[in-house]
Formats: structure tokens, sequence, C-alpha cells
């Protein structure tokens, strides 16, 4: 309502100029009453460096941690944030491709050095390493016995020396299999002609 009046009251002015900066002037007043002032900054340290930060209220509502840059957020979540304190924490095996169950080591562990390219050791590898107190070379094998490569019991483990033993071992398990193949099927057809 007072706005009208005071429209009501520039309109008879003399000079439009007059009137625009008296309707701005007012307009100002009016609207500017009831802004608040932005809040007062709050100081506060890098989780990571230590350094000094000037924040504002709204900015560490809901945070438990600060940070000066993208950069130590993201070296404080590489220390920090491992393993099973992760939040993609997924129990820390996963299978690959041939089958096999890999499993990530942290860089405190002793049988680190024997991690693939892609931060992984094969869990049979693990298996025979810490029964043996050791870790293995490059040109050691391990062969499962049984020929099921998710099965990593160490009785089941068998230390090789090279790639050409393991293929030797592998052939016989093969030649075991088809063995037992060839009476499963031999005994299935016997107890179907039973039945006739």
């Amino acid at each position: 309502m007072d706005t009208l009046l005071f429209i009501w009251y520039t309109y008879g002015m003399e000079s439009k100029g007059e009137s625009r900066r008296a309707y701005q002037h007012q307009w100002y007043i009016n609207h500017t009453k009831g802004t608040k002032r932005r809040p007062q900054r709050v100081e506060r340290l890098c989780e990571y460096c230590a350094k000094e930060i000037s924040l504002q209220p709204n900015q560490i509502e809901g945070r438990q941690h600060n940070f000066c840059s993208q950069k130590c957020y993201a070296l404080w979540l590489s220390q920090n944030k491992r393993g099973e304190s992760s939040n993609r924490w997924k129990g820390g095996s996963r299978r690959n491709g041939a089958g096999y169950i890999e499993i990530r080591l942290q860089p405190d562990n002793f049988f680190y050095s024997m991690m693939s390219i892609r931060h992984y050791v094969l869990e049979h590898r693990l298996v025979m390493a810490q029964h043996l107190k050791r870790c293995l070379l490059p040109w050691e094998v391990i062969h499962h016995i049984n020929g099921q490569k998710d099965d990593n019991r160490i009785e089941n483990l068998q230390l090789l020396g090279s790639r050409g033993k393991h293929n030797t071992a592998q052939n016989k398990v093969l030649k075991r299999l088809l063995r037992e193949n060839i009476q499963l099927k031999k005994r299935i057809a016997e107890l179907e002609q039973r039945e006739d």
C-alpha cells in the first residue's frame, strides 16, 4: 500500500528523472529492510596439510572434514579410506576372467610385492606364499590338484617349479577327469539297461 502511495506522490513531480530517482530510492529502502547480512566467515584447518582456510558457516554444516583443495581431499582419501574403511569395499576379493579368485592387498602387507599391475594377487598364490612364509618367485606355478580354480585350500595346492611342469600336471588331471567321465557314462548306460 505504501508503494502505491509513493507512486501516486511521485507521479505529480515535474521532472521524470526526479520521479524515477525518488522511486528507485524508495524501492531500495523498502526491499532491503529485511535482508540478512552475510555471516562471518569461520577459520578451520585443512585435514590433510593443516593449512588455515576461511569458510562460511553453510560450508561447514554437515561436514566432518574440511579441505583446502580437491588435491588435499584426494590425498586424504587415499590414505584414510583404504580397504575395509572404504565406502566401496566389496569384501576384498573378486573373480577374474579365467575363474581364479583375486585379492587386493594393502601396501603394508608382507606379500604386497607379489601383486600384479592391476594391484591384485591370485588367492592360490597368496595361500601358498603364506604357507611357505615367503614370497613366491615369478616362475613358480601353483597347481590345483582337483582342477577347481576356486578351491584354494592348502591341501589342494601344489607348488611346481615351472610352467612346463604345470602343463604336465594339468594334462594328468584332464586325463583322469576324462577317464572318470567315461566310467560314469558306462555306469549310466548300465543303469538304463537294468530299468528296461
